[in-house]
């Protein structure tokens, strides 16, 4: 190379070189010729089946199935994945801020979750199947590991049902210590009151209005209403019940989760309980 061999001839700095010739010192140093296609490939797979994942969410996958870049075998840098997501046009649309209220609200405070168990939260999520009927989801989710619990799905769902869900998660895994839940009717039932009374559960009641004091819920109905609900039409309540379920399946056993470094939630839970 030319730019080589003026270098030995004048042993000066590239800066001062490149200046001189009027050059950008980009062009003294060579391109790299790496064929990154194979990589782009597996990024454009990850992304084509779970849409609503970003670049990070893809990086964590490539490192859990063990891809490594070619060089030095070190690990897929995060730069290089950026890069040929935005080349591939992979990017989300950017969020649409909702307009905020000036509503007064009440104070609350959530108790933080500081282990698995600790912090339960339980709320409703609707949708329709093709017939226009509406079914509904009583979600609840551990808040430390975010591991959901398999949730009964119906037309309709009373106190007693959640009462009766309620019920049985503590004798599978133990009561948590807070329940954390909205002013909702079913929260009030005798049934679902005396599950609580049984189990010793504090209620961490958020006020009306408030659904932001009950995040970690919101998040997980945001993912899977836009990885599920809002990609797939279902012909009954049956084929709802499924696919939900076939879903937090996944959600707990394999999606990484950034929030418990990338790992999927049953592994952190497997953790802490040892099994």
């Amino acid at each position: 190379m030319i730019m080589e061999q003026i270098r030995k001839q004048f042993p000066i700095p590239i800066a001062v070189l490149c200046r001189r010739l009027e050059l950008p010192r980009a062009f003294f140093y060579r391109r790299s010729t790496k064929d990154d296609s194979e990589l782009a490939e597996k990024i454009k797979a990850i992304a084509f089946e779970h849409p609503a994942w970003g670049y990070r969410m893809i990086m964590a996958e490539l490192h859990k199935l063990g891809i490594e870049s070619f060089r030095q075998g070190s690990r897929v840098n995060h730069k290089k994945i950026y890069r040929i997501y935005c080349r591939a046009n992979l990017q989300k649309p950017p969020l649409v801020s909702k307009k905020k209220h000036t509503r007064i609200t009440q104070p609350f405070t959530a108790t933080p979750a500081e282990f698995p168990g600790h912090v339960w939260a339980g709320d409703f999520l609707h949708d329709r199947i093709t017939t226009g009927k509406t079914f509904r989801i009583f979600n609840v989710l551990d808040v430390f590991t975010r591991r959901g619990f398999e949730p009964p799905i119906d037309f309709s769902l009373s106190g007693s049902r959640i009462a009766h869900n309620l019920d049985s998660l503590c004798t599978l895994y133990g009561p948590p210590r807070v329940f954390r839940q909205d002013d909702g009717p079913e929260f009030h039932s005798a049934e679902f009151q005396k599950t609580i009374r049984k189990w010793r559960i504090k209620e961490g009641v958020i006020p009306p209005a408030q659904p932001f004091n009950n995040g970690h819920m919101e998040s997980n109905h945001g993912n899977i209403r836009e990885e599920l609900l809002n990609r797939e039409e279902f012909d009954s309540l049956r084929h709802a019940q499924e696919r939900i379920r076939q879903w937090i399946k996944s959600y707990n056993t394999e999606r990484p989760h950034s929030a418990l470094d990338y790992k999927p939630p049953i592994k952190v839970w497997n953790e802490y309980y040892g099994s």
